[in-house]
């Protein structure tokens, strides 16, 4: 494919990204998105409570209220926490027919709410796998013992597979 030259510099893009930007600061009442919320009709979607080696920690499930078996999704939080953006991603994957579970993965650090971005560095660092592991294990069992649970192994081995290797291959490209 050829390349295509830009009309602008690279010291105009950054001239006037700086006034977009400077713009977006200056006028938060356009720029500031409103939160999504996706309601709850046609879904359960308590706040849980998980047991880890002894240890409670909150999380939050979402699934269709229609009782039957539903794929499981464990959905894992990025440095914030689980928050309601979160619990609403799993909200998402409710109606389109998954029951989702999300732990609260920095629970025992004190949460992340609030936190400078090197105060999150650190502590997510100082967890060591075994504790991410066995919080992510305990979500996928408690989504397991419930009635509205989904079959062991709730996607196929070729569909896992295939999630698997979009995940970590790098795309194909045609020649």
């Amino acid at each position: 494919m050829p390349r295509t030259k830009s009309p602008l510099s690279r010291r105009e893009v950054l001239k006037f990204g700086a006034f977009t930007t400077v713009g977006g600061v200056l006028t938060p009442g356009i720029s500031m998105a409103q939160a999504i919320v996706t309601d709850t009709k046609g879904i359960s979607a308590p706040d849980i409570t998980l047991t880890v080696k002894g240890t409670a920690i909150p999380g939050y499930e979402a699934r269709p209220e229609a009782p039957g078996r539903y794929p499981i999704v464990v959905a894992i939080s990025g440095f914030t926490g689980l928050t309601e953006q979160h619990k609403d991603v799993c909200r998402r994957f409710a109606h389109a027919g998954y029951y989702a579970v999300a732990p609260e993965l920095f629970h025992r650090e004190g949460g992340m709410a609030g936190k400078p971005q090197p105060e999150l560095s650190r502590i997510s660092a100082s967890i060591g796998r075994a504790q991410y592991l066995g919080d992510i294990r305990a979500a996928a069992d408690h989504a397991k013992g419930s009635r509205s649970r989904a079959p062991t192994g709730s996607a196929s081995p070729a569909s896992a597979a295939a999630a698997r290797s979009r995940c970590t291959s790098p795309p194909r490209t045609r020649t």
